[in-house]
Order: structure tokens, then sequence, then C-alpha cells
């Protein structure tokens, strides 16, 4: 693939699924906090913004987020089911980590996700709308 292009980019949508199944790890209480009280808006998903912004306009974001994600999975009270989300979510992030350079196509107005997915919706909301 690389002789074939110049840029590659893993969809960012698809890495933001990864990010969501770590968001329990990230935010783990389940009674709102005073920052979810003031803002309407509960932690985790937040978190889950802050995130995603942080891609899209910081350089070495993934880098950053998966330190964080390291910590995480040393937190005791985490569920195996969490705990797992979070490993999974490490191991692609340390596979494909190269791939994320998402703040780099932000500032060229190029975008973050393939053609491929572009085509799928389109076909899909083209037969919704049929």
């Amino acid at each position: 693939m690389k002789r074939h292009t110049n840029r590659q980019l893993l969809d960012f949508f698809h890495v933001t699924e990864y990010l969501a199944k770590v968001d329990w790890a990230a935010c783990p209480q389940r009674s709102p906090s005073q920052a979810e009280v003031k803002t309407g808006q509960p932690e985790r998903q937040q978190w889950l913004h802050g995130r995603c912004h942080q891609f899209k306009h910081k350089p070495d974001a993934a880098r950053d987020i998966l330190t964080e994600m390291r910590a995480f999975k040393r937190k005791r009270k985490l569920s195996e089911s969490v705990r797992g989300d979070v490993l999974s979510a490490i191991r692609y992030f340390e596979n494909h980590l190269p791939l994320m350079k998402y703040s780099e196509h932000v500032q060229n107005n190029l975008p973050l996700l393939r053609l491929v997915w572009v085509w799928s919706l389109c076909r899909i909301s083209f037969i919704r709308d049929t």
C-alpha cells in the first residue's frame, strides 16, 4: 500500500470506537460528578470529546493518549471487561501509531476517513432514501 500512496491514515471514526470503549476506565464512577452536574454532560462523554479534539489538533496526541491508557490498565478496580477493552485499545494504538497523524491531516484540510467509508455511507443513505 505504501508504494501506491504518499499518505496513510487510519479512519478517525474507527479509532474513536476504541476510545469509546476506554472511557469507562477513564471515568469509572457511576454517579454524576460535580463536572457532570455543572455542564450537564456525562464525564465519560467529556473525556471522549476531549481526546477526539486532541487527536485533531495536537501533533503527538496518539502517543499521549496511549500513555494515558497505559496508566488506566494499572487501575485496580476495573472490571475484567473494561480491562480487556483497555488492553485491546493499547494493542491497537501500539500497532497503528504511525497511522494516527490526524492533526497533520486537519492542518492540510484532508479528510479523516477512507473513501470506502464515504462510499458506504453514501450507499446506505441512498438505499434508505429510496
